[in-house]
């Protein structure tokens, strides 16, 4: 049975998807981010959401996992009652892409990326299992990485890592930073004893009811040293799983991720810090081609894959086309690119129209007036060639006049008319000839 808290409320349903509905998120992140007095985008930038995976979310078109909901009404209703507190290292991230030179490991989140590989990989069993994420041991913060729970008993689960599988199996996960020693062998041990004798357990829950797993991504030898010298065998069963048998109350195994074959175990395998590039592209095309549930599932083992190894994954980017979900996860940065360089482009194209559209011009201009200047020059070649033609017909129309012994005014007649001149400037030619 699933217990959905609401409120005050505590709804009561058989699976978290009878409750936890499209609409019911829809309506729930409305009302969140209602409370907050904050419109989209500066919802998406308070709490460091994507405002495209926010804009989904809220319109239903993807999910939202239920525990991320409930971390969001969390930090809100904290920020409201404590607002001093309300910094940037307060308030739930969705993960972005880390500074290349930074160290961001310890503040990748592992483990809930960890039970969604444990889902994928045990995804065509979903209808025989249920998943528990930090299933509370005690009242006080005392919590399994993951409790599998196998619904019957006689049903059959197919896969290397679930054969062991009897009606409780408790994980321990250690993130590819994290040491898995023998304190934590004990530690998962005790976990299984503490599971049994819980307050309002199953009647006759037995040792012989649970199993227990351990999880890494590399071998660990030294643990493997301390468990012969204390006197327990360690058997490889299978490419990447150990049997740990000997004075141990619970049936119990070791998986080495990283030696589980990509075929059978893509996401778990690919859950490292060391991701190789082989591996990288099989579980990014593996994630393209997931939808609805295992698409969520999926897109939470991703972002910690690509935080961690986030040099090497843009390095192999610029010879190949980068995958679906890195495009996803760094959405944002992309369509900041894009708009840079589409308005660079813009800017140059614009700089370089504007550029030759000044040289047309001025080389229209500059031809236009050398044309102008050529006929302006022309015509007043011409006129002062028609003015000296001109003086000189008057001096010799003046001088033939005088010899003729005619006045003053009959020669500046004679001149307007031979010339078709102005009597002014007959007179100014007598002036100067007479």
């Amino acid at each position: 049975m699933y217990y959905w808290i609401d409120g005050n409320v505590i709804v009561e349903s058989p699976t978290d998807d009878d409750y936890f509905t499209k609409e019911y998120q829809m309506e729930r992140l409305h009302t969140i981010r209602e409370k907050t007095g904050l419109n989209r985008t500066q919802f998406s930038k308070k709490y460091g959401i994507p405002l495209r995976t926010l804009e989904e979310w809220e319109s239903g078109r993807r999910k939202i996992a239920p525990y991320m909901l409930r971390m969001l009404a969390y930090y809100v209703l904290l920020s409201a009652a404590f607002p001093e507190s309300d910094r940037q290292e307060d308030i739930v991230q969705t993960p972005k892409m880390p500074d290349q030179h930074t160290n961001n490991n310890d503040r990748v989140q592992w483990h809930p990326a960890f039970c969604a590989a444990l889902k994928l990989d045990l995804i065509n069993y979903s209808d025989m299992l249920i998943f528990e994420e930090e299933f509370q041991l005690s009242h006080k913060p005392l919590e399994i990485d993951c409790l599998v729970i196998k619904k019957l008993n006689d049903e059959v689960i197919d896969n290397n890592i679930a054969r062991i599988f009897k009606k409780y199996n408790i994980f321990e996960f250690k993130s590819p930073d994290d040491s898995l020693n023998i304190d934590t062998f004990y530690k998962t041990v005790a976990y299984g004893c503490l599971y049994i004798s819980r307050p309002g357990h199953d009647a006759g829950l037995s040792a012989a009811d649970i199993t227990l797993t351990l999880m890494r991504d590399r071998k660990p030898v030294k643990l493997f040293r301390e468990l012969a010298d204390a006197g327990y065998d360690v058997e490889n069963v299978e490419s990447g799983v150990y049997y740990i048998r000997g004075p141990v109350m619970f049936a119990t195994q070791l998986i080495v991720s990283s030696e589980l074959t990509a075929e059978e175990h893509i996401a778990l395998r690919a859950l490292t810090n060391k991701i190789s590039k082989n591996i990288y592209r099989q579980f990014a095309d593996y994630h393209k081609h997931q939808s609805d549930t295992a698409f969520e599932y999926a897109d939470m083992v991703m972002q910690p894959i690509i935080r961690t190894n986030f040099k090497n994954i843009n390095t192999w980017k610029e010879d190949d086309n980068m995958c679906q979900a890195l495009r996803e996860l760094m959405a944002e940065e992309i369509e900041e690119e894009i708009r840079k360089a589409t308005e660079e482009a813009a800017r140059k194209a614009t700089e370089e129209a504007t550029r030759k559209a000044t040289e047309e011009v001025t080389r229209k201009v500059t031809r236009e007036v050398t044309r102008e200047v050529t006929r302006e020059v022309t015509r007043e070649v011409t006129r002062e060639v028609t003015r000296e033609n001109e003086k000189k017909h008057a001096c010799s129309v003046i001088t033939l006049c005088k010899e003729l012994k005619l006045n003053k005014a009959e020669i500046i007649e004679r001149v307007v008319s031979m010339l078709a001149v102005s009597a002014d400037q007959a007179i100014e030619y007598y002036n100067i000839f007479a």
